[in-house]
């Protein structure tokens, strides 16, 4: 199957695309998931006894990592999909879901830089001291710790370094969007490019406090 890839990415993407099975790319997103949670993980290592302060928060946030690899391939299933569309090409729904998935894998080395990125972006780090409890006060209080890597040299390179994984995404994308929705090589980079670029974007623009997340 490598091989296959190696010599031939478009052909052996039009194949997956058109006869694959959907568990492999399921299990590409699963993937993706826990390694996003590693992330979860690494700052619950960090706070130490500290956790416990926050434990709710941390669960429910670690539940979300889960699902974000599904979260991500909906993403770009959607936008691939979208964009074949306005580039004057003929998607097919069921070959855009396969490629989609079909380049998650890189999404897994990304996510695993990522969180080894906030791990040591708040090894200074300290919880703030909260009069109120409940959920809502471990919300605050966990957003107001990761608040602390704002900015950080080692969040910044480690988003950076995922972010060039992902070129590997780019690559396996413009081979199977090529097919999956009838465009020529130009229009499939397009399709592929403007969707990665947001995403990074918005990776970008959470590290920096703009947007929440991620």
């Amino acid at each position: 199957m490598a091989t296959g890839f190696v010599t031939d990415p478009e052909g052996f993407l039009r194949k997956k695309a058109a006869t694959g099975r959907l568990w492999i790319p399921s299990l590409f997103a699963v993937l993706v998931g826990i390694a996003l949670l590693s992330q979860t993980w690494l700052i619950r290592v960090q706070l130490g006894g500290e956790f416990l302060r926050v434990i709710d928060a941390l669960i429910i946030w670690g539940m979300f990592r889960v699902i974000e690899g599904f979260i991500i391939w909906i993403y770009f299933i959607v936008a691939f999909w979208a964009m074949g569309i306005a580039l004057g090409g003929k998607p097919l729904l069921g070959h855009v879901i396969r490629v989609a998935g079909w380049g998650l894998p890189p999404f897994i080395i990304a996510g695993l830089v990522w969180g080894a990125g906030y791990y040591y972006a708040l090894r200074d780090a300290t919880l703030l001291e909260y009069d109120l409890q409940g959920i809502e006060a471990e919300w605050e209080l966990l957003a107001d710790y990761k608040a602390q890597a704002v900015g950080d040299p080692y969040l910044v390179g480690a988003t950076l370094l995922g972010s060039g994984v992902l070129l590997i995404s780019a690559y396996i994308w413009v081979n199977g969007v090529k097919t999956a929705c009838d465009l020529d090589k130009r229009n499939a980079t397009i399709a592929v490019g403007v969707p990665l670029a947001l995403y990074v974007l918005y990776r970008f623009l959470a590290i920096y406090g703009i947007l929440p997340g991620p």
